[in-house]
């Protein structure tokens, strides 16, 4: 049930997270089924030992957060969790979020590029900076690549136009960093 409830509710299988933030989470969702279950237990009136119950849940408090931590490295380390990333554009927002996603590496996002056509710059953090809109749906050609929207705000313009674009072209994977 909680594989369940983390899959479907807390789409910790399908949706990229940040540790802690999904930490917090496997922490809430098992005190909230420990808590059911020794309501359970007492409904029920089954002879089970409180002991039993402290153990059991305490070890599901650390063992479930340190086997999903330690998964999401393997599977890193493969390669099978790594997803390739775009940043459109080159400012100082699109530079913090290539600085937060590489601190953040058990999300697994594999920033291979900036795009930005007015760029100055043909590398930001020694990655390319990609200028050729062609370039960008030859990336796509797969279907796995994430696009990250990290346009200042006074290019508001632009966001607006790439989400649209992205939109037309089938990309499902988008995320938006607004700019303040």
């Amino acid at each position: 049930v909680c594989v369940g409830w983390f899959w479907i509710r807390l789409r910790h299988y399908t949706y990229r997270k940040p540790f802690w933030y999904e930490l917090k989470e496997i922490f809430r969702t098992i005190v909230i089924f420990a808590i059911f279950d020794l309501a359970l237990i007492a409904f029920t009136k089954w002879q089970f030992s409180r002991y039993v119950w402290v153990f059991c849940w305490t070890f599901a408090l650390i063992l479930v957060p340190f086997f999903r931590a330690l998964t999401k490295h393997l599977l890193n380390k493969l390669g099978i969790w790594k997803k390739k990333t775009i940043i459109l554009g080159s400012g100082q927002n699109a530079r913090g979020a290539y600085s937060a996603l590489q601190s953040e590496e058990m999300m697994g996002f594999d920033v291979i590029a900036f795009f930005d056509t007015d760029a100055s710059d043909a590398e930001i953090n020694m990655l390319p900076v990609i200028k050729d809109t062609e370039t960008i749906w030859d990336l796509n050609r797969t279907g796995d690549v994430h696009y990250i929207l990290a346009y200042e705000y006074t290019e508001l313009e632009k966001t607006h136009f790439w989400l649209r674009e992205l939109s037309k072209h089938h990309c499902r994977s988008v995320t938006v960093v607004p700019s303040f």
